[in-house]
């Protein structure tokens, strides 16, 4: 008997949390079915899949920004793509990738998840561009046979589109495998903070460094990623003076060495679904400050695994860090709770249980 064919459709392939979620699929789940993958771009995704015999497909009219013509482009390539592939299921991932994916798969009568990797349509997007999203995202709910949000909180997002979204919307947090940790030749002589994110407006690199800039004491802090705005960051860097506190790691294909040595994880962010970094760093032993938006606060549980603040109120950020950097016996047991946490909710294990239960659950729809 063949094995069902599920086609992956992405907008991005560099290296983030939406990517890395695909990237376990795909890895973990092709001797099982037969999987596909098609990227707006090149980059880490499609080189992992291709490293796993994958059959790939670069889609260059596939952009994230909006395009009238380059989306049509993209829909059309893609139409054709499925036309040859025939795949049993199509399972889009972003929004970009998620609005042509489900026209097209309901253009050619195929079955379709989409995961919702964090809503464009969530609290601390501009307003304009939540109502336009929104807009969009509500004509779909009809063509998707199951929508996938890695929270709750998108999950109650996501019921807003309609009466049909509830029967038809499931929550999977998002899991990580497990790695070890040797934290043995830590630097003691100060407390290490670290910020694994991407340097664009999402991530309100801004909020953390003015919260820093308020810290006393001896410390440093890390910020980990690459993007649009490191331009901005080392302004504020020479701004602040902070230059002696903030070390910059824009190329990092491996975060594991770097949270091994840290003491404290933070994210700044003005949105999120369920961050992955967060994740690593709860699975690391790490306490975590973040801002309380999106699904953060499902994975870090306010005074137990970490302390959760408002988005972009630098004053509150910056208390909740010196909370943290004077006292590492707290220190410690949060980050103990967060490993535990971890384990309990987020590991790679039950995210593919609860995919492949979704996957089957669609191919026996008639």
């Amino acid at each position: 008997m063949s094995r069902p064919h599920i086609f992956q459709l992405i907008t991005h392939a560099r290296k983030g949390g939406a990517q890395a979620h695909v990237q376990a699929l795909l890895a973990n789940m092709h001797d099982r079915y037969q999987m596909s993958l098609a990227c707006g771009e090149e980059g880490y995704l499609m080189d992992q899949a291709a490293r796993l015999g994958i059959n790939t497909y670069y889609l260059p009219e596939l952009i994230r920004l909006p395009s009238p013509l380059r989306d049509r482009q993209a829909y059309r390539r893609l139409v054709t793509i499925l036309q040859r592939e025939n795949p049993d299921l199509l399972h889009t991932h972003s929004t970009k990738a998620g609005v042509l994916g489900r026209q097209a798969a309901s253009r050619l009568g195929i079955k379709n998840v989409y995961t919702a990797h964090g809503w464009a349509f969530a609290e601390g997007i501009p307003l304009l561009q939540r109502m336009a999203a929104f807009t969009v995202e509500r004509a779909l709910v009809k063509k998707t046979h199951k929508i996938i949000t890695v929270s709750h909180y998108d999950e109650r997002l996501a019921l807003r589109l309609g009466h049909h979204a509830a029967s038809r919307t499931v929550t999977i947090h998002n899991g990580i495998p497990d790695i070890s940790y040797n934290r043995a030749n830590r630097n003691t002589q100060q407390v290490r903070l670290v910020c694994v994110a991407r340097f664009v407006r999402q991530k309100n690199h801004a909020c953390l460094l003015e919260a820093v800039a308020r810290l006393n004491g001896h410390f440093g802090l890390q910020l980990v990623g690459e993007g649009p705005l490191i331009g901005n960051i080392n302004r504020k860097l020479n701004r602040r003076t902070l230059r002696e506190k903030v070390t910059l790691l824009p190329r990092c294909n491996d975060v594991i060495p770097v949270l091994s040595q840290a003491d404290i994880f933070v994210l700044s962010s003005d949105w999120e679904g369920l961050p992955i970094s967060v994740l690593e760093a709860m699975r690391a032993g790490l306490p975590v400050v973040a801002t309380n938006v999106g699904g953060v606060s499902e994975a870090v549980v306010h005074g137990s695994n970490g302390l959760l603040v408002q988005r972009n109120d630098d004053t509150a950020l910056a208390e909740m860090l010196e909370t943290l950097t004077q006292d590492a016996t707290e220190r410690e047991a949060m980050g103990k709770a967060g490993r535990q946490r971890y384990m309990e909710h987020f590991t790679l294990d039950k995210m593919l249980r609860d995919t492949t239960r979704v996957y089957e659950e669609v191919l026996a729809q008639s």
